[in-house]
């Protein structure tokens, strides 16, 4: 087996899955207009939304952390 090959490589590469903000927008049936709101506001320390990386200027959703926040195990 080569790298990247069998479970673990397997689940390194899910984990690393990113979704754009369109993307993102779509899955939560949300306009991109609202999820860019959620990201820029603050509500006593805590962002809204669900949980993003900046990459240079590209802003990125992780697979991982998106589901998180869908299944309600990250609050807004």
């Amino acid at each position: 087996m080569g790298p990247g090959q069998g479970g673990n490589g397997h689940h390194t590469e899910q984990s690393l899955r990113m979704y754009t903000e369109d993307q993102v927008a779509e899955m939560l049936q949300v306009s991109l207009s609202q999820l860019r709101k959620w990201r820029m506001k603050q509500h006593e320390g805590q962002r809204q939304g669900p949980p993003f990386r900046k990459i240079g200027r590209l802003v990125r959703y992780p697979e991982i952390a998106l589901r998180a926040y869908i299944n309600g195990e990250i609050t807004i």
